[in-house]
């Protein structure tokens, strides 16, 4: 009985864990942000959430680090994210993950239809 009583608690403080952290975890509206404020959120390794509306847009610039075939981009890309539904992305630590409901959380896959290199297309460079 008092290994029962030891592991229910040790559960327990565990889950109100989780949930405390997860309920004090700052949230930000991706309309409320300039580019370099949310650059820098990202770059210190803050853990939050950002808050996207439809219609929000993001711009996006990346790149591949690698030995065998680094990907950079050129400052003529202009790539952006076009929000079409509301969406939560939490930053924790190394780890980003979505919900559209902030209580289930899941890999970007789980919300992208399109394999990214089907729509890769090769361009004849400059």
């Amino acid at each position: 009985m008092k290994i029962f009583c030891t592991l229910f608690f040790a559960i327990a403080s565990l889950i109100s864990i989780s949930i405390y952290s997860q309920e004090e975890m700052p949230t930000y509206q991706l309309s409320g942000l300039a580019p370099d404020e949310l650059s820098s959120l990202i770059k210190e390794g803050s853990s939050f959430i950002l808050e996207c509306q439809p219609k929000d847009r993001v711009p996006v610039n990346y790149f591949l680090k690698g030995d065998l075939l680094p990907l950079k981009a050129t400052p003529l890309d202009k790539s952006v994210l076009e929000i079409q539904k509301p969406i939560y992305v939490k930053f924790d630590a190394s780890k980003v993950t979505f919900s559209t409901d902030k209580t289930k959380w899941k890999n970007l896959k789980h919300f992208v239809r399109e394999k990214p290199l089907r729509n890769l297309k090769l361009i004849k460079a400059s």
